[in-house]
């Protein structure tokens, strides 16, 4: 059962950054400064031996050429483990936005990226990452096939495709865009599996062949839009939201969960930002350690930069970073701040009966009372727009290849509106049309037996669950360490005021 914030405020650690590196700069320049405590602190993160014995559950690979300390160096871990998952979870990620139903406050951009050659090419944009654009193949055929008609299943543990043409099924095989280009045109060129990106490949003298001059294969960005041009902006937004991402995996969930679970906060980054609203994203790692509550915030991506998909991937998804880099930084923030060894793993926190939800409406206001020095320089004027991001709940079944595929990107656009529709409440200027066209989207959704007294509810709950007020502690001085997880007195009434005018606008329009 979730604790009161009376309970909680003796309870709550916070450890907040304005950028990854930061954290990990902190981190290195403690430890290097006292070596002889390097060992215990690992093992109150990971140590080595349980990542020897468990390579799969860290993300260990035993037969490689680098050393286990080389594994999870940043130069390994900035590049995403799975590649070729991160690259179909980009591209079903363009087919959700296609078929959302956004309404007129997110569809125009001040300032837009595009992969058209027009505008201005930010070459910056272009260098984060590569990822291999991918096609599916009829070899009996020799033609490509589209993708909108292939389909896929598992077959003893492995996973094919395949096609139906007069009710048949024809084989395909996924490959890299420009195989058959690079095949055809170099000698000795041949098509073979590739066990690491799990696509076929062209290959020449024994190493994959990227091909020559025209007849190459084809590479998309990870941040994939690289030129920018102005369009009008439209709706009525305004220009801020941190959104925060839940580093968090139970033991049976693996790197591909883990994703499935933090997807949705990237699109709806990615819709935001072409919006003309800036977005600044931070991996939010949340645990209990008996009954402390932990919460370590670190930046990711800046406000108005363009997102890195493999960046964010390998930060908040990739189980390499999260149960060894992200433990042992946690184990040593907290020795650095409490001066004894203490736990960097815990029960995560989801939400529901645990701590997270009114742990983070403390989080918020300890970060508010805190603006305007060098660490916290977040640009939004309103803490309810720090909003958590992602699947509330996930688990092993939650996957983003396979059977439950379909499935788990349904519970991600779910998440993606439930996001969109908080913010642009909170945002917009018309918000009797925002509610009225949330209610013309959801309306004839089966999953409503009673649709307006349910779109109701599920409106007035992201109102109040968010827009919430802690009590102050000590009424004699406004600034005790007491009520450093407070709510100012001067805003508890702005506060009141405003959620009864969203809960009225609810009322009014959903009748």
């Amino acid at each position: 059962m979730a604790r009161d914030f009376r309970t909680l405020k003796d309870k709550l650690e916070i450890y907040f950054f304005n950028s990854q590196e930061k954290m990990i700069k902190t981190v290195e320049d403690y430890l290097a400064q006292n070596p002889n405590q390097v060992n215990r602190i690992n093992d109150e993160g990971t140590d080595d031996d349980s990542i020897r014995y468990q390579p799969d559950f860290y993300g260990y690979d035993p037969n490689s050429a680098l050393s286990l300390a080389e594994q999870y160096t940043y130069d390994q871990l900035k590049m995403f483990s799975d590649m070729p998952l991160l690259t179909d979870a980009i591209n079903k990620f363009d087919i959700i936005k296609r078929g959302l139903d956004l309404g007129g406050d997110f569809d125009a951009s001040k300032i837009k990226f595009t992969s058209l050659p027009r505008g201005v090419f930010n070459f910056g944009l272009a260098s984060k990452g590569l990822i291999r654009k991918t096609e599916f193949y009829d070899v009996e055929r020799k033609e490509v096939i589209d993708e909108k008609i292939v389909k896929q299943e598992e077959l003893n543990n492995i996973v094919i495709f395949y096609y139906l043409r007069s009710g048949a099924k024809h084989f395909v095989r996924k490959q890299q865009k420009g195989t058959m280009l690079v095949k055809d045109n170099f000698l000795d060129v041949e098509v073979n599996f590739d066990e690491n990106q799990k696509i076929w490949l062209p290959y020449k003298d024994g190493k994959i062949f990227n091909g020559k001059g025209k007849n190459m294969l084809s590479y998309s960005t990870t941040t994939k839009k690289v030129y920018m041009y102005r369009e009008k902006l439209g709706g009525g937004v305004s220009p801020y939201v941190d959104l925060f991402v839940g580093v968090n995996g139970l033991q049976n969930l693996d790197t591909e969960n883990m994703l499935a679970k933090n997807l949705s906060a990237f699109i709806v980054a990615d819709i935001l930002e072409k919006a003309g609203v800036k977005v600044r994203i931070y991996g939010l790692r949340t645990y209990t350690d008996d009954d402390d509550v932990v919460f370590i915030a670190y930046a990711l991506k800046e406000y108005g930069e363009q997102i890195d998909f493999g960046r964010l991937a390998s930060f908040t998804s990739d189980k390499r970073f999260f149960r060894v880099n992200l433990w042992r930084i946690a184990s040593t923030l907290r020795k650095m701040e409490t001066g004894s060894y203490k736990q960097g793993k815990g029960i995560s926190l989801y939400g529901g009966s645990d701590d997270l939800y009114n742990s983070f409406t403390m989080f918020k206001n300890w970060v508010f009372n805190k603006k305007g020095t060098v660490q916290f320089d977040t640009k939004i004027n309103d803490k309810n727009l720090m909003v958590l991001s992602g699947l509330p709940t996930v688990d092993s079944s939650d996957r983003l290849t396979g059977r439950n595929a379909d499935e788990t990107f349904k519970k991600i656009e779910q998440e993606v509106y439930r996001t969109l529709d908080y913010v642009g409440m909170l945002l917009t200027k018309n918000p009797k049309a925002f509610v009225g066209k949330i209610y013309k989207r959801e309306k004839d959704n089966p999953r409503y037996y009673d649709a307006k007294r349910q779109i109701k509810e599920y409106l007035e709950n992201l109102i109040t669950s968010n827009l919430t007020i802690v009590p102050q502690y000590d009424l004699a001085d406004k600034d005790s360490p007491e009520n450093r997880f407070s709510t100012p007195l001067n805003e508890v009434p702005r506060i009141t005021e405003r959620t009864n005018e969203l809960i009225d606008v609810i009322n009014n329009v959903i009748v």
